[in-house]
């Protein structure tokens, strides 16, 4: 994708196919929501072939591959999955914060808010979904407020926050690979409901 503009929604649909970034930053999608649906994979990795963005939501399924999305801007990843073997799920932002609705992945989901902070839902039935979990923001990853945990049902937990909390609840049990909460008086918490925590 190239430069596409739209006052409330963008749909862009590839039935049988991948969507392909044009390889500019400098054009993205921009409009309050954009809903992203590709029979194959959603932009590819690398500093300029991720889908380029600028939208308060983001939905998006890659059918058999991965989704990597570069945010400029605040956004709600309401619905973001990446189907098959082995694909992941990568959305990074800019600028302002990462509200995590669902993100679903066959394999790594990974976040980062490279100036701002991971922020839940406040809905506990929502989550990210994956083999294993990779957090990274300039704030905090979820918060100590009632709700405002980062929900995961993952097998392995990565997490930085480099000025903030890390409030995580996880759902089945996981190995807490490697979890900080720099800054300081900040706290580290992971909560696993049922499991256990390695």
């Amino acid at each position: 994708a190239g430069t596409v503009e739209a006052t409330d929604l963008v749909t862009l649909t590839a039935t049988a196919g991948a969507i392909r970034d044009d390889n500019v930053n400098g054009t993205m999608i921009t409009a309050a929501a954009m809903a992203l649906d590709a029979g194959t994979f959603i932009g590819q990795t690398g500093a300029i072939e991720q889908v380029d963005s600028a939208v308060q939501s983001i939905s998006a399924n890659a059918a058999a591959g991965s989704v990597f999305i570069a945010q400029n801007g605040a956004a709600t990843l309401v619905n973001v999955r990446a189907q098959g073997a082995g694909n992941d799920v990568t959305v990074s932002s800019s600028t302002g914060d990462l509200t995590v609705a669902t993100a679903q992945a066959a394999d790594q989901v990974v976040l980062t808010a490279a100036n701002g902070s991971i922020v839940d839902d406040n809905i506990q039935t929502t989550r990210i979904t994956g083999l294993g979990v990779n957090l990274t923001a300039s704030g905090a990853v979820g918060s100590l407020s009632t709700n405002l945990d980062v929900d995961t049902a993952v097998d392995v937990i990565t997490a930085l926050a480099q000025n903030g909390d890390v409030v995580i609840t996880e759902t089945a049990g996981a190995l807490v690979s490697n979890v900080r909460a720099q800054g300081a008086n900040h706290n580290a918490q992971v909560v696993a409901t049922t499991g256990d925590l390695t």
